[in-house]
């Protein structure tokens, strides 16, 4: 900053790699008088818009935990809205655009079934369920959306067929345990 910053290339490469609202956390609190005034309020709209639109997934994201665990299903929510509450400390500071939630391969068609309920339609919309599995099928997740176009990834494996390893519920679920966490 004291060597002198283009604010619009550093706005451009922080909105690319999605961090803006970091971008704003960091500079709010090191060097707000060295960014123009109408970058900062930007910024800070950026990142308050960002902080509702994350509550929002997370309200989502744990209506839908409670839905699957009341049914006995088994999830790992991965990326996202959880990862951003805990690993950066606030649901603010990073830009998602969907819910990524892995099950085991044998409780998708249930879990389709339970969000549907809910009133999540599948995407596309308004095919019929088999050509929803078929999609599913040949890539590892399948797609739902709700009323407010809040965009849920049901994954039962995110290495997908050309990852080296396996990566499913069962794999993934120990790195996340409490006791593995240092």
């Amino acid at each position: 900053v004291e060597k002198g910053v283009c604010w619009e290339d550093v706005v451009k490469l922080a909105s690319h790699h999605k961090l803006l609202p970091l971008l704003y956390k960091h500079v709010s609190k090191i060097c707000p008088d060295s960014v123009p005034e109408k970058t900062l309020d930007d910024l800070k709209r950026i990142y308050r818009i960002n902080a509702l639109n994350n509550l929002e997934k997370f309200s989502k994201l744990v209506d839908i935990n409670n839905i699957f665990q009341a049914n006995g299903i088994d999830v790992l929510s991965v990326k996202g809205p959880l990862f951003t509450a805990e690993y950066l400390g606030d649901v603010a500071l990073r830009t998602f655009s969907d819910i990524d939630i892995v099950v085991k391969k044998d409780d998708f068609s249930k879990c389709k079934t339970l969000l549907r309920v809910k009133g999540y339609e599948t995407l596309p919309r308004n095919i019929p369920d088999r050509y929803f599995e078929m999609f599913a099928m040949s890539h590892h997740h399948g797609r739902l959306i709700d009323e407010n176009g809040i965009l849920i990834e049901l994954h039962w494996e995110i290495s997908g067929r050309y990852g080296a390893r396996k990566l499913d519920l069962l794999t993934l679920k120990p790195f996340f345990e409490q006791d593995n966490i240092e």
